[in-house]
This record gives C-alpha cells, structure tokens and sequence, in this order.
C-alpha cells in the first residue's frame, strides 16, 4: 500500500541504520540491494522506493529507462541554504607535484561515476586536455583514465583492471570496499596508497587538515579550507529520487519530518555503525530541503555540472 515507503539500503550497516529508523517510524520499511544500480531498477519498478543518490547516480536515475526524479535535496548548512559542495583534489602536504603533473600518479576515488569522485574530476581532467580522450566512440573513459594514472581505486570499476588495483576489498560500489565514498578515497589517501584523492571539501577531519593541501587547477595548492577558491567544480547535493509520483514524494517528505524530530535517532548521523559513515544521508547534511515539483534530474544537476558529465 502507499502508506509505507520502501528505503533501498546498500550496505548490512545501512541496513542496520533503516531498520532502526522502521522501528521509531512504522511507515518506513527497508529493502536491501547489492548495490546502487539494483536500487535505482527496484524503484523504477516499484519494489523499492526511495534511495539518497549522489549527482552523477541522479544523472543516470533520470535517464530514459529509469525516469526517477529528485525530490528532495541535502542541505549542507556551510552558508545559503547550501545545496551544494566542492570537488577537490586532496594531496598530502610535503608532496610537491602540482595538478597539471598528475600523469602516472597514483589516485583514490570515491566511487565511478560519482560526481566529486569520477566525473567532475575525469571531466575535468580531459576538459584541460591532460587526459587525452576523443569521446566514447574512441574507447570507454575507464581506459583513457587507467592510461593516465599508474594505478587506481576506482570502486564500481571491473574487478582485476588497473582501475581496482589500488582497492583493498572487491573494488565494489559499496561499504564492503574500505577504500569506497570520501572517506574510503581518503583512507586510500592517508595509507599511502594513492597520491591523490578526489573527493568533497569537508572530507578532511578537522584534526588532520594541517597535514593535506589542496591541488588547483592553476597548478598551485591551497590550505583544506580554502576549497572555495581552489576546487574542481561544485557539485550539487546528493538528493532522494523516487518515481514520479507527486503523492508519493509527499509521503516520503512527511515521514522523513517526522523521522527528523525524533528525539533518540538522528537520520543523519552513521556513528552507531562505525567504521561505516554516510549511511542513508551524508553524515554533513543539516536539513533537507523539498526540491520544487517537476524538477527533472538535468534540471536539478544544473548547466555546469551536465556539461561535465556529458
């Protein structure tokens, strides 16, 4: 019936997380898939319903075969209702190469095909003509991108390639590979793994910030706070897409109200499941904020970004 929303969930700590919200708010229920691809043909199907996607997952949720579409965006709270955040490249500090010298280094990433970890910088990358590559009909991004860099942790990317040899699990889009999203790319980082990490401006911990810096696309680096002026691009906020379906979205904006103002469970919060962060909603959202009706997920990523994407 529509009185409950079907949460896709990724991980068994996600799983852990939903669970404990179906608990407190008996309209949520939670349906557990491999990974984000699955998520997104549950709920084009209807066997799911609602999953938190980041840009370059909506950009593909939104495509013809799927017709998902953003309902509500993640706000950041960094300053005007900020639905937005910084892709950048994260080196460590006593490290002396520069952006335009990155060729045959080696790279952490939070995912393929993720916005601040895949497309903004592979798109940018190939945009200032460092990665040479012609366009899908020449080969698939993933091979310019294993020409370019030594090696990489690339998760999604095929098990066995240059793309996964830098990855410590089974290079999968999910928590089961440690080096997965912005805090596994940073780990990647921080091991010694990768030279570089591309991830978004608040993945650095407060603690640890005096020993990274920044790469700029002028070929200079710059403090971790100063990601305003030195970034790749900004991305816009991971958001909830579902099928389009004006009730439905209303449904879930009013469960995830109430799920907000509970007093003994924080929906944005993944501490209870350490190691595992981000979990439902990015651990950094302040609020959600209700995404205008009819948004289509082009419109919601906004001119830049599809540039870059496309």
């Amino acid at each position: 019936p529509a009185d409950r929303v079907k949460w896709c969930v990724k991980s068994d700590k996600e799983h852990d997380k939903c669970v404990a919200l179906a608990a407190k708010v008996p309209a949520f229920s939670c349906v557990k898939k491999s990974n984000t691809i699955d998520c997104i043909v549950a709920i084009k199907a209807g066997e799911a319903d609602a999953i938190t996607l980041d840009g370059g997952d909506i950009y593909a949720a939104g495509l013809k075969n799927y017709e998902l579409q953003p309902i509500i965006a993640e706000d950041y709270g960094t300053s005007s209702s900020d639905t937005c955040y910084y892709a950048v490249a994260v080196v460590k500090k006593g490290t002396d190469f520069t952006f335009d010298q990155l060729r045959g280094k080696k790279s952490c990433h939070t995912g393929l095909g993720k916005s601040a970890g895949w497309n903004i910088p592979i798109g940018t990358l190939v945009s200032m003509n460092l990665i040479q590559w012609a366009g899908i009909e020449e080969k698939p991004v993933e091979e310019a991108v294993s020409e370019f860099f030594s090696a990489s942790c690339v998760p999604g990317a095929t098990r066995g390639s240059k793309l996964c040899s830098l990855c410590r699990g089974d290079c999968s889009r999910s928590h089961s590979e440690p080096y997965y999203d912005y805090a596994g790319a940073f780990q990647c980082l921080k091991d010694g793994a990768g030279d570089v990490a591309f991830v978004k401006h608040l993945t650095v911990p407060e603690s640890e910030k005096n020993q990274y810096e920044l790469l700029c696309k002028d070929n200079t680096r710059a403090p971790i706070d100063n990601y305003q002026n030195c970034h790749l691009a900004r991305a816009p906020a991971h958001a909830v897409v579902t099928r389009k379906d004006p009730q439905l979205a209303q449904l879930i904006w009013n469960n995830l109200n109430s799920a907000k103002s509970l007093p003994d469970f924080n929906l944005f919060s993944s501490e209870a499941y350490a190691p595992a962060k981000n979990l439902m909603f990015k651990d950094s959202t302040q609020k959600l904020v209700q995404v205008p009706a009819n948004t289509d997920s082009f419109l919601y990523l906004g001119a830049e970004y599809m540039s870059i994407v496309r």
